[in-house]
């Protein structure tokens, strides 16, 4: 039997903001109702409409062949943060809640939603609303991948096609950590149930923002191509991962049937442990490089050290009509595939994906030649698949009110001359911007293989966005450049 299309409940006559739509259901069922919340740069309709790259959701459809009355609330995520969010989502629940004759309800968050849900249940005080909140791929800790959207090579592109936004700008680990160190203590007080679903496909097989997203987390550990597993978990949540990516945990057959044994109160789900949160980690190295066209041919030079695996590249534009050539220090000459738009992510919105990876690259000067006809602005992260391991630690720490200290060591690869490394800071807040290089004789030799360095940073804002860019010189000759980029509330 085809159910019903939710009917929509038109709260804002001027657009989209407000609104909720309502699933059909049977009055007599004792069944919990679920409220779905959306994710950054999405709506409520992807919950029963057509997700990125799986067809129709068919969540509601699930949901309401296991009698579940069900709601969809749509919150905007551009102009509004979480904060704003929080608030109309909790005058949402209230009203959502006697519609359903005042029984307590469960919600499943998507993304960026699971954070305006917290909002809203622990800072606008709706929790006793509530019986339950599921989320699916949620930042708790925020993402990588926002810090790399604020980073100064993606600006150009950031302000042509408007993702800086401040959903986007509250995503970053930065504004994550300060939010979890305020708000976690508050919730713990509460015997709301909290799960968590952790994903960890990496999409590679989508060749898509996905799968770029997977890539460049890889070096954080396990992803779903926009979140690492890590930070999707909570200490105080039960943590469930499972082969899913950031599109597909959303959908009704991959996730719904375990759902349903939360919400009903199967709560024998073994907590998983969240691995501590801490800025080491084995990296990939990353290269990164941006800015504009403007009717004319743009050239960007890679430098692929000795013996790498593996080289791709990815190139985000808002433009689909660039032609980009990679050309390798033989001469030999190979266009970038254009993989399509970049709509409803988190990250990157509004933008066209070029890619291209090649095995066994050759070492040397690469020149990437991006050809366009237009005033266009582009993104470029490249990166190797290495045998070589590296290690980097950014670590904080508060000298007084006004001034902070941020230690940077890198461990680097045994085939890199230690006395030929150099650092750039690039610091870029809201509202200040520096760039300072620290010179070689500040850098500090504490082992064989590691390089330490310190810079003073003055507490300009709350989240200061950092750029790390790296140096050095292989014992080959060989010029090798890294990009590291991450950012911290101060």
């Amino acid at each position: 039997m085809k159910i019903q299309v939710p009917r929509l409940m038109r709260k804002n006559p001027f657009g989209t903001r407000g609104n909720y739509y309502l699933g059909i259901y049977d009055r007599q069922t004792q069944k919990t109702p679920i409220v779905f919340v959306h994710g950054l740069h999405s709506h409520a309709k992807k919950w029963f409409t057509r997700t990125n790259y799986y067809g129709k959701n068919d969540m509601y459809e699930l949901a309401s062949s296991y009698g579940h009355p069900t709601a969809f609330v749509d919150l905007s995520t551009r102009k509004y943060g979480i904060w704003e969010n929080g608030q109309l989502l909790a005058t949402q629940l209230k009203e959502i809640y006697h519609l359903f004759g005042q029984k307590k309800l469960a919600i499943v968050a998507h993304s960026k939603g699971g954070i305006d849900s917290q909002v809203a249940l622990f800072h606008y005080k709706v929790y006793p609303y509530v019986q339950s909140l599921i989320t699916l791929g949620t930042p708790h800790y925020g993402s990588p991948l926002a810090d790399l959207a604020f980073s100064p090579k993606a600006k150009a592109l950031a302000r042509m096609t408007g993702f800086l936004d401040k959903g986007t700008f509250q995503m970053q680990t930065g504004y994550m950590e300060k939010l979890r160190s305020d708000m976690d203590s508050q919730i713990r007080t509460h015997s709301i149930p909290h799960f968590t679903l952790v994903g960890v496909d990496q999409a590679e097989q989508l060749n898509s923002i996905l799968s770029m997203g997977g890539k460049y987390l890889k070096q954080y550990g396990e992803n779903d191509g926009v979140v690492v597993a890590k930070d999707a978990m909570l200490p105080y949540s039960k943590s469930i991962l499972g082969y899913w990516n950031h599109d597909n945990i959303r959908l009704g057959t991959a996730t719904f049937p375990l759902l349903e044994e939360l919400i009903e109160g199967d709560y024998s789900i073994r907590r998983m442990t969240r691995h501590s949160q801490t800025r080491a980690k084995i990296v990939q190295p990353c290269l990164l490089h941006g800015g504009y066209t403007s009717f004319q041919q743009k050239e960007v030079e890679l430098l692929v050290p000795p013996a790498e695996r593996e080289f791709w590249i990815q190139l985000l534009s808002s433009s689909k009509n660039l032609r980009i050539e990679a050309h390798s220090p033989d001469g030999k000459k190979e266009e970038l595939e254009y993989k399509g738009f970049v709509t409803d992510v988190p990250f990157f919105p509004n933008t066209h994906l070029y890619y291209f990876q090649v095995p066994n690259p050759k070492q040397g000067k690469w020149k990437i030649q991006i050809h366009d006809h237009g005033r266009n602005a582009y993104f470029l992260i490249s990166s190797f698949t290495s045998l070589k391991e590296e290690a980097i630690r950014i670590k904080k720490e508060d000298i007084c009110q006004g001034l902070a200290t941020l230690q940077f060591s890198i461990q680097i690869p045994d085939d890199w001359k230690r006395d030929q490394i150099s650092i750039h800071v690039i610091t870029d807040s809201q509202k200040h911007k520096r760039i300072e290089p620290i010179p070689i004789h500040q850098l500090k030799k504490t082992s064989q293989r590691e390089v330490l360095a310190e810079l003073k940073v003055p507490k300009y804002e709350p989240i200061n966005h950092f750029h790390f860019q790296v140096i050095g010189e292989s014992k080959l000759g060989a010029i090798v450049e890294r990009d590291y980029v991450t950012s911290f509330h101060l």
